[in-house]
């Protein structure tokens, strides 16, 4: 039986990577998606693909790789909680199914460097 899970993953924009870099700072951004699975080893799994496929969109870039840089990447229990007071709402989440990617253009509008 399939179930929606809230996959977060950390990434680095440009300017963060840039900043990070050369400043020894250690600025992260984050994005989120619902991904229907059969469990939730199986949407972490997916949810790693769809987070190295945005980080090359987002660099235009497929040489850049979310995995190899290591980031953070987990499957959030209690996502109205972690949302609770935050400016972003839950049906601004995408959701999608196991070996579909989101809408990348959506993701990526308003994430620029």
């Amino acid at each position: 039986m399939s179930k929606k899970y809230f996959y977060i993953f950390g990434y680095e924009k440009p300017s963060e990577r840039c900043s990070n870099v050369e400043a020894g700072t250690d600025f992260e951004s984050s994005a989120a998606v619902y991904i229907i699975a059969d469990d939730e080893q199986q949407a972490l799994e997916w949810g790693h693909e769809i987070s190295e496929r945005f980080v090359c969109l987002l660099y235009k870039d497929d040489h850049i790789s979310w995995k190899s840089d290591g980031f953070a990447a987990w499957i959030e229990c209690d996502p109205d909680q972690l949302l609770a007071g935050s400016v972003y709402s839950l049906t601004e989440i995408p959701v999608v199914q196991h070996g579909k990617y989101p809408d990348f253009a959506v993701m990526l509008a308003g994430r620029p460097g």
